[in-house]
């Protein structure tokens, strides 16, 4: 069936009260569904919004939910059940946003996004909104270059740091990391964590046990693969363990990591069928090749999927496919039942293939 590259995000709050958001012809809309009486009603919170929004959900339970209105002001929203309350954080208009981002870390709030600089040289300005619970501070994180288009950057929490994973492009595309230090509300130098020359597309990153395992789309015989990194950190050192190819030379995109029953996973779409492998020893040895024959079935999306841990993980959201709503439901991980293996072909390249 077909997969519709479309934003759609999940909430679940303390009450298990489930809100799913969805941004269309300007406007952003929610449907909650309230648990205890079982209740559907739809909410609008803004009919004049651009096309990029995020959500985050706070260890008070609320959703919160950042967006950038057609007068280009960056607004907050807050909602509790079908209460809503909006307030604006620009003094004036700014630049269009490009991957609009929100994350909380406890009481504090951290804004991220790209404004294009020169459309001429592929030129972005990185930015940083942070407020700690008194006042707002806006920080430069880096200003990079595209190759061809602007890759998303993805954000993980280490212990006293927040880490901003991002693409820039000098000579070649290269993934690098930056960390912003509570107290010192600076940004750390950037640190090149990737490192060959292929061209490169879409981008996962997931953090388990302080190793940091990254995966994105590469270039090879003209097509995609799915290429698997794992980095130890160690201060401001981040040393590569291992590499890997885990896909076939096919059309294969948008990598995502998801950490399930003690099972490290990576999924990924290949002409609109969702595959995916998975690791028990933290992605030293990978399973079989599975295509989720669901996803043959059913048209699809990926999610952003925010879940009120009651403050047990700091990453409380995360990114899964699944079919569209509004009968979700998560494809990629989990009982193999419904799947077929696939062969993996290995190719006479100078990658390295995990069998």
């Amino acid at each position: 069936m077909t997969f519709y590259n479309e934003k759609i995000s999940i909430a679940k709050d303390r009450l298990d009260n489930i809100y799913i958001f969805q941004s269309k012809d300007r406007k952003i809309i929610y449907n909650y569904y309230n648990n205890i009486t079982k209740d559907t009603i739809e909410k609008k919170i803004t009919s004049d919004a651009l096309e990029e929004y995020d959500i985050a959900i706070g260890e008070d339970g609320y959703i919160y939910l950042v967006y950038q209105n057609n007068y280009r002001d960056l607004f907050l929203t807050i909602i509790s059940e079908e209460e809503i309350d909006s307030i604006c954080l620009t003094i004036e208009p700014i630049p269009y946003v490009y991957d609009l981002t929100l994350i909380l870390d406890g009481e504090e709030i951290h804004i991220f996004y790209n404004i294009l600089l020169s459309e001429k040289d592929k030129k972005y300005r990185l930015y940083h909104h942070y407020y700690d619970n008194y006042n707002w501070y806006t920080s430069t994180i880096d200003e990079i270059k595209v190759s061809k288009i602007l890759n998303f950057f993805n954000i993980e929490y280490l212990e006293d740091e927040i880490a901003i994973i991002y693409y820039d492009f000098s000579n070649v595309e290269n993934i690098y990391m930056k960390k912003f230090i509570n107290g010192d509300e600076k940004w750390s130098d950037r640190i090149k964590i990737s490192n060959n020359d292929e061209e490169k597309l879409y981008m996962d990153s997931i953090l388990v046990n302080n190793v940091l395992h990254l995966t994105y789309s590469q270039y090879i015989e003209k097509n995609l693969v799915i290429k698997y990194e794992r980095f130890n950190i160690y201060g401001d050192e981040v040393i590569m363990e291992k590499e890997m190819v885990l896909s076939n030379v096919e059309n294969c995109s948008y990598p995502t990591f998801v950490y399930f029953e003690n099972k490290l996973w990576l999924i990924w779409l290949e002409y609109e069928n969702i595959l995916s492998r998975y690791s028990e020893d933290g992605g030293e040895n990978w399973s079989p090749i599975y295509l989720w024959r669901k996803s043959k079935e059913v048209d699809t999306v990926r999610y952003k999927y925010c879940e009120y841990l009651d403050g047990k993980n700091k990453k409380n959201f995360n990114y899964y496919f699944g079919k569209i709503y509004p009968e979700i439901s998560f494809i990629g991980f989990g009982p193999l039942e419904n799947t077929t293996e696939i062969p993996l072909k290995k190719k006479g390249s100078n990658v390295i293939y995990q069998f």
